[in-house]
């Protein structure tokens, strides 16, 4: 199986891209449908139940079986485990050695998709979800997050999230050799183009 990862801070639109993909011919295993998780303290929101582990390697397995190995495959840049639900070793080694198409989204268009994504749930439900990582986020800013939050400036209590989540998708991304990552411009203005170099780039980067 040859893998090329789609990466991107939080709010690239990873997933949808992966969806948009599929429909288009590519082979790609969506990690986050198959685990019911979007892959954060806030992924279980709007999901179903995660399956049991065993579960999850099942259908894992069913995707892999159906794939051309003599084609490549898009995975998502996912951390080892998706909610309570762990990639396979084998799997998650070779997607950490994998090249990866570094998606460069602007910050304004990620805000706009979280926002739009995350603001239908209650403020409790993101209060709640917000709080579970207190411990990584700090006091001070955790305090100030949900004092945004009840005072609905969803766009302030964002900031504060998503700063948190760049600076620990960088510290992973970090962990890469970093001649293994391509970045390549994007913007949802301009889906179609977007998507078509996203898709024409693993003719300029070897898989694995």
């Amino acid at each position: 199986m040859k893998i090329l990862i789609l990466g991107g801070k939080t709010g690239s639109g990873k997933t949808d891209l992966l969806k948009m993909m599929r429909s288009r011919g590519e082979q790609t295993i969506d990690l986050e449908q198959l685990a019911s998780h979007k892959g954060s303290a806030f992924g279980l929101l709007g999901m179903p139940p995660q399956p049991m582990q065993e579960h999850f390697e099942n259908l894992l397995g069913m995707e892999m079986h159906l794939l051309n190995e003599t084609e490549i495959v898009w995975l998502e840049n996912e951390s080892r485990g998706i909610g309570k639900l762990i990639i396979p070793n084998t799997l998650f080694e070779r997607m950490r050695l994998a090249k990866v198409v570094e998606l460069e989204v602007s910050h304004r268009e990620r805000m706009d998709r979280i926002l739009k994504e995350y603001c239908i749930f209650p403020k409790e439900s993101l209060a709640e979800h917000t709080r579970r990582i207190e411990r990584r986020l700090g006091g001070q800013h955790m305090k100030a997050a949900l004092a945004f939050l009840e005072e609905d400036q969803m766009e302030k209590w964002l900031e504060i999230i998503l700063g948190y989540y760049d600076k620990t998708y960088a510290f992973s991304n970090e962990k890469r050799d970093q001649s293994q990552i391509h970045s390549l411009s994007f913007s949802w203005n301009e889906v179609e183009s977007g998507l078509n170099n996203i898709i024409q780039s693993k003719n300029k980067f070897q898989a694995i």
